[in-house]
């Protein structure tokens, strides 16, 4: 259980690092901002810890075929996610415009990038058993 929840932890630090790092470059070289807020930080920490929660809840949910668990997966996770700052919206300021579509495709991208990770983690986990 300890070693479960220091990877969980692990992926959380990881998953924000890199997603902050993306969105400073962006933020600095494309949209010329020289500034961020601290609720749209905290708002990046919340959602990937949640992905995450998501990506550990569902691994134990295993369905006959990989992809159709994968989309189950995708699109209950984003539902909830958007769900979420949907209930956020009442309480902060997301922003100017609709938020939903940003955030479903910064979703979608990350999510491709972990599943493609797990698949091939998972795949190199046979072999090695295989040998």
């Amino acid at each position: 259980m300890f070693k479960e929840a220091q990877k969980y932890f692990l992926l959380v630090c990881v998953l924000f690092a890199v997603t902050t790092f993306c969105s400073s470059i962006i933020q600095l070289v494309i949209q010329e901002k020289r500034y961020d807020s601290n609720t749209h930080i905290l708002l990046r920490g919340a959602i990937c810890t949640l992905g995450v929660g998501f990506i550990c809840l569902f691994r134990t949910v295993r369905l006959q075929n990989k992809l159709l668990q994968e989309c189950v997966h995708y699109i209950v996770s984003l539902l909830l996610i958007l769900l979420f700052i949907f209930c956020l919206s009442f309480f902060v300021e997301i922003g100017e415009k609709p938020p939903y579509p940003i955030f479903a495709l910064n979703y979608t991208t990350v999510y491709a990038i972990i599943a493609v990770g797990l698949y091939f983690n998972e795949k190199k986990k046979c072999k090695d058993k295989k040998q």
